[in-house]
C-alpha cells in the first residue's frame, strides 16, 4: 500500500512524532510527504519518502492553486500515485481569524481517493460557516475520523467520528535515565501563535515565564529553554526571555532527533508545557507539569484528563503564584497506562487495511 501523508512536516517535534509513529506501525506501507521547509528526521524511518521541493517553487505553485480554487499540482501528483490519503496531525482544522476564505476547503474538494484523518482535535472556531464547511465538504467524505479530545468529537456531527486520547501518549519512551533537578520549560512565540489565540497578552506571557524560572533557578533547579519548532519563532522568543532572567538558562533546540528530544524530558523532574505535546510528553513521563494553555485544544486536554493542578491560561488572563503551580504532582501510573493503550484506537480504520 502507498499513502499520501497530509500532515505538518517541518521539524516540529510534536508533528514529527506523529510522523514517526504512523511509519514505526505500518512498516510495510510506503507513506508519501511533501518536505518544501528543509526539514529533517534523524534517523528517517526507511518507509517514509519526503519529496523535496525548494519552498520558494512550491509556495509558487501552490497559490497557483488557490487562485484556480484547486489544490496544488504537486500535491495531486503524489496524491494520484497513493491508494489512500492521510490527514495526520493536531491542530489540522483550525479556523484562523480574520481570514475571509478558509484555503483548507480547495485542498478537499474532489480528492477521489479514501481519506482517513487521524489524531486531529477542531478548533479553534470563529464562525458557524467554517463549521458548517469542514462538515460537510471535509468530514462528509472521510472513511473514518479519530480526533483527541471530546470536544472535538461533539462539533464533528458524524458517524465515523471517534475519539481517542493523543496519539503521542501511545510513543516509545526513552530508556530510564537518572532523574535530575532539571526543568524544561517549553516556550511559544505568542505573536506566531496569535491567529490560534483569541485573545493574549505575550508581555504578560514572557513575564510569568521569567518569574517562573527564577523562582526555579533560586530553588536549586537546573532550567532549560525548549524549543519544539524553530519556524514558529520558539527559538526567538527564548532569546528574549533569557535575557530577562537573572541567570542565564540552558537552552535545547530540536533539530530532527527525536531520541535526542525525549531522553532531555527523561531526565526532568519539572515540565512547564506552552507547547501542547510538551504537555503531554511531561505527563506521558511521570513528570510534574505545569501546563500553559493558549488555546482550546490543551483546554480540551486537562478537561479529559480530569486535571486538578494549577495552570496558566494566557487566553483568559490566569496567572497563578509560582510556588502553587510547583506544586502539581505527576498523573497516576495506572492512569497514564490507560491513555497509553486508548490512543491505539486512533489507528483502529487503518489497521484493518493496512496490517
Amino acid at each position: 500500500m502507498r499513502v499520501f501523508l497530509n500532515c505538518v512536516y517541518k521539524n516540529n517535534l510534536g508533528d514529527d512524532l506523529f510522523v514517526y509513529e504512523i511509519c514505526r506501525r505500518y512498516p510495510d506501507t510506503i507513506f508519501d510527504v511533501i518536505n518544501y521547509r528543509g526539514a529533517s528526521l534523524k534517523n528517517k524511518p526507511n518507509n517514509l519518502k519526503d519529496h523535496r521541493y525548494g519552498f520558494r517553487l512550491y509556495d509558487f505553485i501552490r497559490k497557483i492553486g488557490r487562485l484556480f480554487r484547486r489544490r496544488n499540482i504537486i500535491d495531486s501528483y503524489y496524491i494520484k500515485k497513493s491508494d489512500i490519503v492521510v490527514t495526520l496531525g493536531g491542530s489540522m482544522f483550525t479556523e484562523l481569524k480574520n481570514r475571509k476564505r478558509q484555503k483548507i476547503f480547495d485542498w478537499y474538494s474532489g480528492l477521489n481517493k479514501d481519506l482517513y484523518i487521524l489524531g486531529s482535535n477542531i478548533g479553534p472556531i470563529y464562525t458557524a460557516q467554517y463549521l458548517d464547511s469542514l462538515r460537510r465538504v471535509i468530514f462528509s467524505n472521510a472513511k473514518s475520523i479519530s480526533l483527541r479530545d471530546k470536544e472535538s468529537l461533539k462539533l464533528a456531527d458524524s458517524p465515523v467520528a471517534s475519539y481517542a486520547p493523543d496519539i503521542i501518549w501511545g510513543c516509545e519512551r526513552s530508556a530510564e535515565s537518572r532523574i535530575k533537578k532539571q526543568a524544561i520549560v517549553s516556550i511559544i512565540n505568542c505573536s506566531k501563535k496569535a491567529s490560534q489565540m483569541r485573545s493574549f497578552n505575550a508581555n504578560k506571557y514572557r513575564e510569568c515565564i521569567v518569574s517562573t524560572i527564577n523562582t526555579l533557578q533560586k530553588n536549586g533547579y537546573k532550567v532549560v529553554l525548549y524549543s519544539f519548532c524553530k519556524e514558529e519563532g520558539d527559538e526567538e522568543e527564548i532569546k528574549a526571555i533569557n535575557e530577562r532572567l537573572d541567570s542565564k538558562a540552558g537552552i535545547y533546540c530540536y533539530n530532527g532527533n527525536i531520541e535526542e528530544a525525549l531522553n532531555l524530558v527523561g531526565e526532568s523532574e519539572v515540565v512547564i508545557g506552552s507547547r501542547f505535546h510538551a504537555n503531554i510528553l511531561g505527563f506521558l513521563f511521570e513528570k510534574k507539569v505545569v501546563p500553559i494553555i493558549y488555546n482550546d485544544k490543551t483546554r480540551n486536554l486537562l478537561k479529559d484528563l480530569d486535571f486538578k493542578g494549577k495552570y496558566i491560561d494566557i487566553e483568559n488572563d490566569i496567572y497563578p503564584d509560582v510556588k502553587e503551580l510547583l506544586n502539581n504532582k505527576p498523573l497516576p501510573k495506572k492512569q497514564i497506562e490507560y491513555l497509553r493503550k486508548e490512543s491505539e484506537h486512533h489507528f483502529d480504520a487503518l489497521d484493518k487495511i493496512l496490517k
